[in-house]
Parts: C-alpha cells; sequence; structure tokens
C-alpha cells in the first residue's frame, strides 16, 4: 500500500493508524485482476484513499456470500473495487449495477471488468447516479453507497424503495473522519450526521454504524 493511502487514512483518526494498517493486513489480501485494480489504482490515480479498502471490501464480498444477493446495485463506481469485490463473491448470472459520473473513472473500472472472470455480471452506467438510478428497473437485494455525500439522503430514499425486504444497504464515509460528533460549518458532515440520526429512527430498518475505515452503515430493511 503506498504512503499516500496510509498518510491520508491517518488523517482520518477514526482508529489509530497502527491499528488500521493492522487489521488490513490481517484481512484476506486481494486475488488476481482485483489485486491489480489496486496496484494500477495506487499508481495512476489522483485519489487512491477513494478506494473502498480491503476491510469494507472483504466486508461487501462476505455480505453478497451470506445473503445470497444476486442484484446489487453499487452507487460511486471509482476504479471499480466495490463493483468487483461484490461481484466475485456472487453466482453466475448475478447482476452488479455500478453508477460513475466521472468518464475517465468508468473508462479505468471497466478495462479491469473486462480482463475479469466476473465482468460479465457488471453493468457500468455513466451519468449522474439519480439519473441511473431511475432506469434501474425490478427489485435489489442490495446496495452499497459511496458516491456524492450531499445526495446521500436521496440514494437511501431509492435504497430503500428498490430493495427487497431482508436486503441490505450500506454506506461508506458515515463518520466522516470523527467530524459527524461536531459537524459545525462542515456541510457534508452536517448531511451524513443528519442521515445516520434518520436510519437509527427509521424503522424500516435495522442498523449498525460500525467505527471501520471512514465509518460504515450497514442496515438490513425489515419491512
Amino acid at each position: 500500500m503506498n504512503n499516500h493511502y496510509w498518510s491520508k487514512m491517518r488523517d482520518a483518526e477514526i482508529v489509530r493508524p497502527d491499528v488500521f494498517e493492522y487489521s488490513h493486513f490481517q484481512s484476506s489480501p486481494e486475488q488476481g485482476v482485483l489485486a491489480d485494480l489496486v496496484k494500477a489504482t495506487e499508481q495512476h490515480k489522483r485519489f487512491p484513499h477513494n478506494l473502498s479498502g480491503r476491510v469494507v471490501g472483504g466486508l461487501l464480498s462476505m455480505m453478497v456470500a451470506w445473503t445470497g444477493a444476486r442484484r446489487v446495485v453499487d452507487i460511486g463506481t471509482f476504479t471499480g473495487y466495490s463493483a468487483l469485490s461484490m461481484a466475485q463473491s456472487m453466482p453466475e448470472g448475478s447482476e452488479v449495477h455500478t453508477l460513475e459520473s466521472n468518464p475517465e473513472s468508468a473508462e479505468f473500472a471497466q478495462s479491469f471488468f473486462d480482463q475479469s472472470e466476473h465482468g460479465s455480471k457488471i453493468t457500468l452506467h455513466l451519468g449522474r447516479a439519480l439519473k441511473s438510478l431511475a432506469q434501474l428497473e425490478g427489485e435489489f437485494d442490495g446496495v452499497f453507497i459511496d458516491a456524492d455525500k450531499n445526495s446521500y439522503p436521496q440514494y437511501y430514499d431509492w435504497a430503500l424503495e428498490h430493495i427487497k425486504v431482508g436486503g441490505f444497504i450500506a454506506i461508506d464515509n458515515t463518520l466522516w473522519s470523527g467530524s459527524v460528533t461536531q459537524p459545525e460549518d462542515d456541510k457534508r458532515a452536517l448531511t451524513l450526521d443528519a442521515l445516520n440520526q434518520r436510519i437509527a429512527q427509521d424503522d424500516r430498518v435495522e442498523n449498525v454504524l460500525l467505527s471501520i475505515a471512514d465509518g460504515l452503515n450497514l442496515m438490513r430493511k425489515i419491512r
């Protein structure tokens, strides 16, 4: 892992940097094309810390396997890490719909999907996320949200309407480097704090807000 990535994670201060690093290296490593994607992102992208990372990616991979998910939505492709992490643990014929607004990131991600034996499960939708979501049809088993923070409430609304009872929603960066505890004038922190409080009071889901990476709010739709 490059120094830029670790320096950024130290800035987050959600957990001690040495504990974060320990958790990373004591988790199952990426294999094959996913490992190549990580290396290429670190070398060529300006913001490698935007990767979901091994701990979050590993959890997503396990969740789709545990739940038997066959249709999931990945809001915020970046370089394709989260989409490929889920696809590799889903059976043949499954669908991962991943949404990205940046053409450069979309092209980068698609190049790795094309190399992967799991790439045929992934459909990349280029454009504004809310517009792409409006074009998706049917019911889904899970949604991972890691895109524009100020639009998180709208993404959450869409997810609740379109996942089945028993399905999962996972929202990344929900601790926002710890600033959600005192959001003050940070618009994104204010948005995330309000959403976290809203989720905790929403009787349609049960949730746990995990203090891993930059915070992951994980929930199951119960009605």
